[in-house]
């Protein structure tokens, strides 16, 4: 209703801002290619009206869209083009310029976790986890701290992914996001998995299952549910395991 009545009005700021948000809630209920059209607008009027800061929002919102999507090469060019107009932004120690730059950077670090180049991941991640921290972000440490206790994971270093992950579930519990403390039952099953100790891994993981079950965010869910289905079949328990596939 508000993006109708902002384009009747001419109004291109409100236009901005509706289309930025209504993307965002796209993504959130897994309709990526509507999520893409909105952002790619709001990318379009913030070039229009000079926005430099929504402009890096809109670049970051389309890297966030296309790495959901594993389209990683579309993902990486939005968010290192994020990062250069951070970087070129002449309010270098603005709060809004220093979440912007710690989102390209969690994303960009993402990206190479997935491509399996951890020393840069970790890296990055690094840098991202400064800016959150001058920004005293409890959710924004959050996402950080599991990201590199997932490269010391991929290592081989559970110890260590062990003491990201908790410090990740601890700061997710002050800043309240059920989807961070979903995430780190679900780091932690993954653990207990890889561990052997399977009665432990599903308590985890339906954790992390049982709280993301009322989310409309299955992108996510996902996850704790195929892992259910995987160490059910380890330990034999076929009708549970194929429970789980069929919802997935």
């Amino acid at each position: 209703m508000l993006l109708g009545r902002f384009v009747k009005e001419g109004n291109h700021r409100g236009e901005l801002a509706a289309n930025s948000e209504l993307g965002t809630q796209f993504r959130q209920r897994n309709d990526f290619l509507h999520a893409i059209a909105c952002h790619k607008r709001s990318l379009y009027l913030a070039i229009q009206l000079n926005d430099t800061v929504n402009i890096i929002k809109a670049l970051n919102n389309l890297g966030t869209n296309y790495r959901r999507l594993s389209v990683l090469e579309e993902a990486t060019s939005y968010h290192y083009k994020a990062l250069e107009y951070s970087d070129a932004y002449s309010h270098q120690n603005d709060s809004v310029t220093l979440k912007n730059k710690a989102v390209s950077l969690n994303g960009i670090a993402n990206i190479y976790l997935t491509m399996g180049n951890l020393d840069l991941a970790d890296s990055i991640c690094r840098r991202a986890l400064a800016n959150e921290k001058l920004l005293g972000s409890d959710l924004g440490q959050a996402i950080n701290y599991a990201n590199i206790g997932s490269a010391f994971e991929s290592r081989g270093n559970l110890d260590s992914a062990w003491i990201y992950y908790s410090m990740s579930m601890e700061s997710n519990k002050k800043a309240n996001s059920y989807l961070g403390i979903s995430l780190c039952h679900d780091h932690f099953g993954r653990l207990y998995e890889i561990n052997g100790d399977f009665n432990k891994a599903i308590s985890e993981y339906q954790s992390a299952y049982d709280i993301l079950s009322l989310s409309p965010d299955k992108w996510h869910w996902l996850d704790p549910c195929l892992a259910l289905a995987k160490v059910n079949l380890k330990r034999g328990d076929l009708l549970s395991a194929k429970k789980f596939l069929d919802e997935a």
